[in-house]
């Protein structure tokens, strides 16, 4: 498998893979998100964002011929500056390489990614985001109390906390970079 960050052309070359992997990870957004993974169409214009925004790209997980997608990070709020490098990330993966495979992959992307710190904000009723930011070194550095609606397992839309993991770059100077595309 490889790595590369996405072009806007790449949406619609790959437009099933990333609605997939969408779909595989529902709980990437909330309740009244503007993202609906129901929706294909809202869904990869969402993804054109995050690939057009000056604050924003993607770094997908392809397979080495480049047909097909099986995850992406997104990197949202860069901020990019000589003493140092930081992004909120959203991790979303395809069902199809869950397991230890997936973690090395993304061990691998923050390790060689330019950001000395990347953060996530995550609804405190995600345990597998929590629990593989946890298993990638991400640290929990606070949380927002009953900021987030999310539908609970009863149906119910119900308000609950957003918790702060942070990950910072260790054993390296602080990298001072130019954005990679």
């Amino acid at each position: 498998m490889k790595t590369r960050f996405l072009e806007l052309s790449d949406v619609d070359k790959y437009a099933e893979d990333l609605f997939i992997c969408c779909k595989h990870n529902p709980q990437i957004t909330d309740y009244q998100g503007y993202l609906d993974v129901n929706d294909k169409e809202a869904t990869l214009e969402a993804i054109k964002n995050y690939i057009e925004g000056r604050d924003s790209s993607i770094e997908a997980i392809m397979d080495n011929r480049e047909e097909y997608i099986f995850g992406f990070v997104v990197y949202d709020n860069m901020r990019l500056t000589d003493d140092g490098n930081a992004a909120e990330c959203h991790i979303c993966t395809a069902r199809d390489i869950w397991g230890k495979d997936f973690l090395n992959i993304y061990e691998e992307i923050l390790n060689h990614s330019i950001f000395n710190v990347l953060y996530c904000i995550i609804p405190s009723r995600c345990r597998g985001a929590i629990n593989l930011c946890k298993k990638l070194g991400f640290k929990k550095t606070g949380y927002i109390p009953n900021s987030i609606p999310y539908t609970n397992v009863k149906g119910e839309v119900k308000m609950f906390d957003e918790l702060i993991y942070s990950w910072v770059k260790v054993g390296e100077d602080r990298v001072s970079a130019t954005l990679p595309f």
